[in-house]
């Protein structure tokens, strides 16, 4: 399976759509995504090259991508604030465990917004249930960070497994790669089975 992203849209344009364009059209620049295991050539960025945010909002173009199981190939923009959310999480008891923290924050146009061109099909959000955990890109191909969830129409921020609806408001969640894979190496590392060992976490680009 190949998934494909395409070149720089900027999602604040009136004639633009969230879903990328696909194989045919006028965009002949594709990024291909992990699972294909390699960028073209006019990609800067390298397999497994990592981004930090602030590299991202430095820069003139904040667009990111990401492929996620349920919505496929999107579109977004890396907003300039950090994000403070609750996000609780569900288990099999009926408890609830609410984990707090920032993240960084990306938009979409909203569902109704008179920015999706008339008579179009229906947008597609930037993300929604099961695509929890996609990598998100930054528009050279460097991984920036991990899809957590995003925020429902009552503005309450909850886990995706039991989010009801998609960000409608188009406001998205992501986790910093960096920090991300660093609590990863940490609570590896705890594993007794893994005691003196030297723990590195990484990427694996390529088919599994």
């Amino acid at each position: 399976m190949t998934s494909r992203f395409s070149s720089l849209t900027r999602t604040d344009e009136p004639s633009s759509t969230n879903k990328l364009p696909t194989r045919g059209t006028q965009d002949k620049h594709f990024l291909y995504n992990e699972v294909a295991g390699h960028f073209p050539s006019w990609c800067p960025g390298t397999p497994g090259e990592m981004v930090t945010p602030d590299e991202v909002m430095r820069g003139e173009n904040r667009t990111v991508f990401k492929c996620g199981r349920t919505t496929g190939s999107t579109k977004g923009e890396l907003n300039l604030i950090d994000a403070s959310v609750q996000m609780r999480y569900k288990f099999d008891d009926g408890s609830y465990e609410v984990v707090e923290g920032k993240t960084l924050l990306v938009v979409s146009p909203p569902s109704n917004s008179i920015r999706w061109p008339r008579g179009s099909d229906f947008p597609i959000a930037f993300a929604s249930n099961g695509d929890s955990g996609s990598l998100v890109f930054d528009h050279q191909g460097r991984v920036l960070g991990l899809y957590i969830g995003g925020q429902r129409e009552d503005y309450k921020v909850m886990a995706p497994s039991i989010v009801t609806a998609p960000s409608i408001d188009g406001i998205h969640f992501i986790s910093p790669i960096h920090p991300t894979l660093d609590a990863i190496r940490d609570a590896t590392a705890k594993d007794p089975a893994l005691q003196g060992q030297d723990i590195k976490v990484d990427f694996v680009w390529g088919p599994i």
